[in-house]
């Protein structure tokens, strides 16, 4: 089953769940491996190699990461950050 949520606003603090990923112990106290930026997008803004905590603030709320500039016309805190997909699925056994 696939469900799809609205994230929350940039200053509701939602690209915080994001930010705060490295942080968290998992899969046996490993943790989430540092981002990377790819693709054209990223090319397009400049933005090579490993993602800054900064950087990936700017982002989420709309903003170019070095300019500042707006990248969206609802840039700030009004943006909204992203969508959720989420792809659940049960194993059966006989």
């Amino acid at each position: 089953m696939l469900s799809l949520g609205a994230m929350g606003k940039a200053g509701g603090g939602a690209g915080d769940y994001y930010l705060n990923l490295a942080r968290e112990d998992y899969y046996l106290k490993g943790g989430e491996p540092r981002g990377q930026w790819r693709g054209d997008g990223a090319a397009r803004l400049g933005l090579p190699g490993p993602v800054e905590r900064s950087c990936r603030r700017a982002v989420l709320s709309g903003y170019h990461p070095a300019a500042g500039q707006p990248l969206v016309p609802q840039a700030g805190p009004q943006h909204r950050v992203g969508w959720d997909l989420t792809l659940d699925y049960q194993v059966f056994s006989c």
